[in-house]
């Protein structure tokens, strides 16, 4: 079951728990159903294991996965992510899904901050940090 959801602009939603059975791999269609018996449909373009970005996490393994194609307000707590189901050709019955899980709440307080895009204070260090060696260069240059 789904613990907790988070927007990550310009990305799509990360959702966190832990995976209880089978795998999820990076680029596959996930469905989420909720309690409510509603689907969402989405592609997991990003999976995160112990702050790792990884192809896929398996059964019992914490992860975040971001997800697009839907939006946060789609997805609550206690929600279930499935295989996306196909739809069968004409004359053909679907098997069941090849994986299921369900994300309950991770034991590590740190998952849920790892995707989340930098800090504008980091992105600030970055440009004085640049700014001064543009001046050094600058320097060096008119010094010759």
């Amino acid at each position: 079951m789904v613990e907790e959801v988070f927007s990550v602009p310009g990305r799509g939603v990360a959702v966190q728990g832990r995976v209880e059975s089978g795998t999820v791999t990076l680029g596959v269609g996930a469905e989420f159903l909720g309690k409510d018996g509603k689907r969402a449909s989405g592609q997991v373009i990003a999976v995160e294991v112990a702050r790792q970005m990884v192809e896929e996490a398996q059964a019992g393994q914490p992860a975040i996965l971001v997800v697009e194609g839907i939006h946060k307000g789609q997805i609550t707590r206690g929600t279930v992510l499935q295989e996306e189901e196909a739809t069968p050709a004409p004359g053909i019955t679907s098997a069941e899904p090849s994986y299921s899980l369900s994300v309950p709440a991770p034991s590590e307080p740190y998952l849920g901050k790892a995707i989340h895009p930098s800090s504008s204070l980091g992105r600030i260090v970055l440009l004085v940090i640049i700014g001064i060696l543009v001046i050094l260069a600058i320097h060096h240059f008119q010094g010759r």
